[in-house]
């Protein structure tokens, strides 16, 4: 049961950090601010903004 918490915390964790890529993308900033905000390598801040749907 506590591998499963761990596990659901990881994948929430990056959902978030997907989430707030996105938002600081529209703000403006640079792969490498965002990278550098989020806590992710730079290479994953690039894939998620690449598969980034439009906002409404």
């Amino acid at each position: 049961m506590e591998r499963g918490r761990k596990i659901g915390e990881a994948q929430g964790g990056k959902k978030k950090a997907h989430s707030t890529t996105l938002n600081l993308s529209r703000m403006g900033l640079t792969p490498e601010q965002i990278a550098s905000a989020v806590g992710e390598s730079l290479e994953q801040v690039k894939s998620w903004l690449a598969g980034a749907k439009p906002a409404n």
